[in-house]
């Protein structure tokens, strides 16, 4: 028997080698195998869920595109939620604006639940439905978005803090951190409400409509300049106006008393003593053409509250609520006519002004006219008049405020003088008239507007006359 030669000796580790490669292919298969297996066991469930009974409602509810939230509780209120925008809106059981944040919460609140495990699933073991709180649940949550909804209902709470929660259809139920039950079961949706009176005012106003009793004030803006019309037809002051434009975004419901009251009249809102409606007008953007959208808000004010001679009954027109509007907040909107009226005698600026036309009631004519930086008098050989006595007469009739305003027809019988500015053109662009109150002693200046700007005698000297510009030395022509 010969020896194994070299090439045995290769031969057979060649057939050993053959032999193993195979069994190491099998086990890395299996490996494969087994790993593929636990992938799919732990990837081949529906979104937001996992391989252990789990749940992820961040997964299943997106939050963002949410457009409707219903929640009906085991009390029977059933409060329905829409959004148009960004702002949140009670639509049922009545339209009502809401506090988004507040809303967006319901939903926020249910999508943090499934933060650090809070989500754990229970084994209800012998415990029924009414047991655990879900017949009838404490309360349910409607999530609605374009392509897609998901209902929560919600158990009774337990101990630790947390409460029982399961997805409607479904009989697996989880233990959850209790946040959502305190605010969907446990928070007073009233809490949740706007309580602004007035949306958009400062900014998109149009016209605003108060009425007290026989006294109505009416203001309207033509692009940025604001009129009165009502109770006369005056300049406004522009920033006793941008405060009260402010006051009307900034009052709040003092307090929500009755929800879709029966009879008004029990209010003293049946026929109110007072009411405000402000027309706004926002852009909108509908089939890519950008439109003005008018709405108008209307807030009726009734009768004091039982028992209180300060605060009163009121509610928003189309709204069924009755709150209480606090006495601060009613100085605030119904301030006197005269403080929103302008204060100066004229709107006009100095730089405006070519020439001024004074006549007296005595007959008395004097036209003065601007030349650059000096004033002269035509009618005087164009004799040249002091600039300070010009100024002082200018800076009275349109910069100094007065003492007073009252409004109510000015006193012709009791005129000393009017005064008429010319423009460049050598037109009229304004007329002040003055005249003085022999009982009081008061000067009163009047812009054709019924608007009475009352000065004490001892701090007003007006220059009217030829004399008062040092012009009696001049001979007039004939």
């Amino acid at each position: 028997m010969r020896s194994p030669g070299i090439d045995d000796v290769v031969g057979q580790k060649v057939l050993t080698m053959m032999s193993v490669k195979p069994t190491i292919i099998a086990l890395i298969l299996a490996i494969f195998s087994v790993a593929g297996v636990w992938f799919v066991k732990n990837n081949d469930a529906a979104p937001g869920r996992t391989g252990e009974g789990m749940i992820s409602l961040a997964d299943l509810l997106p939050v963002n595109d949410l457009d409707r939230i219903a929640l009906s509780r085991e009390d029977g209120q059933n409060l329905v939620f829409e959004r148009r925008g960004r702002q949140w809106f009670q639509t049922e059981p009545f339209p009502y604006p809401m506090v988004s944040y507040s809303i967006r919460q319901l939903a926020a609140q249910a999508v943090q639940l499934g933060t650090a495990g809070r989500i754990v699933p229970v084994d209800p073991g012998d415990a029924d439905d009414k047991a655990m709180g879900f017949s009838p649940p404490r309360a349910t949550i409607e999530y609605q978005w374009p392509r897609g909804s998901l209902t929560i209902e919600l158990g009774r709470l337990v101990g630790s803090g947390r409460g029982y929660l399961r997805l409607a259809g479904e009989s697996q139920v989880y233990s959850v951190d209790q946040r959502l039950h305190q605010r969907a079961i446990q928070t007073d949706p009233k809490e949740w409400r706007d309580r602004s009176l007035f949306h958009n005012v400062s900014v998109n106003a149009d016209s605003i409509v108060r009425v007290i009793g026989t006294d109505r004030l009416v203001l309207s803006r033509d692009r940025r300049e604001w009129r009165m019309h009502e109770p006369v037809r005056a300049r406004v002051n522009q920033v006793a106006l941008e405060s009260f434009l402010q006051s009307l975004d900034a009052a709040k419901v003092g307090g929500f008393i009755v929800d879709e009251p029966d009879d008004l009249s029990a209010f003293g809102l049946d026929d109110p003593v007072a009411s405000i409606a402000i027309t706004t007008s926002v852009q909108t953007n509908e089939d890519r053409e950008t439109e003005l959208e008018a709405t108008v808000q209307r807030l009726l004010v009734g009768g004091y509250m039982a028992g209180d001679e300060k605060d009163r009954y009121a509610m928003i027109e189309g709204r069924s609520v009755i709150f209480r509007l606090t006495y601060g907040t009613q100085a605030k909107l119904f301030v006197k006519n005269e403080l929103l009226v302008a204060p100066t005698a004229s709107g006009k600026l100095a730089s405006d002004i070519k020439s001024i036309l004074i006549r007296t009631s005595d007959g008395e004519e004097l036209r003065l006219d601007r030349d650059l930086e000096k004033w002269t008098a035509p009618a005087y050989n164009d004799a040249r008049v002091p600039l300070r006595k010009v100024q002082d007469l200018l800076r009275q009739l349109i910069e100094l405020r007065p003492a007073e305003i009252v409004i109510q027809p000015y006193p012709r019988d009791l005129e000393i003088a009017t005064i008429t500015f010319l423009g460049y053109d050598q037109k009229p662009i304004d007329t002040v008239r003055l005249a003085k109150d022999p009982d009081s002693e008061r000067w009163i200046l009047e812009n054709g507007d019924d608007v009475l700007r009352l000065f004490p005698e001892s701090m007003m000297h007006f220059n009217l006359t030829p004399l008062d510009f040092g012009l009696v030395s001049v001979i007039p022509d004939d």
